[in-house]
């Protein structure tokens, strides 16, 4: 997938009542398998989806490209797009350089704090 390439999203459920699955697909702009749709059995094994939320991004010609995209968004939010091998490799590479070149500092110390506190209130400068 490259960048400005369109795309589809479609919802399978895991609701249990069509009411309930009505309510929630009201608030989406995407389609959808209907309610109680078999499909959603059988995708749900083969992916092998263990809880919701799950994404799951399929190429263009129906290949699996990642099944944990949810937890990648999460992580890494628009940056884990497209979500290839590829990509998640700099994402990592990035964090272990971030991992590398931390200091105490860079961890304590942000635009809107430079010190840390005592018991009793009193800042300690950093």
């Amino acid at each position: 997938m490259k960048k400005g390439e369109a795309f589809e999203i479609v919802f399978l459920s895991a609701d249990k009542e069509e009411k309930a699955f009505e309510e929630y697909y009201a608030s989406m702009p995407w389609l959808a398998l209907p309610f109680a749709d078999n499909a959603e059995k059988k995708l749900t094994r083969y992916f092998q989806v263990g809880g919701i939320p799950t994404l799951i991004i399929l190429g263009p010609d129906g290949k699996t490209v990642q099944t944990s995209a949810a937890r990648l968004i999460r992580e890494y939010g628009i940056r884990a797009y497209p979500f290839t091998k590829e990509r998640l490799d700099e994402l990592e590479a990035e964090e272990e350089a971030k991992r590398e070149a931390q200091t105490l500092e860079s961890l304590l110390v942000s635009d809107e704090r430079n010190f840390v506190i005592k018991h009793g209130g009193e800042q300690v400068s950093y």
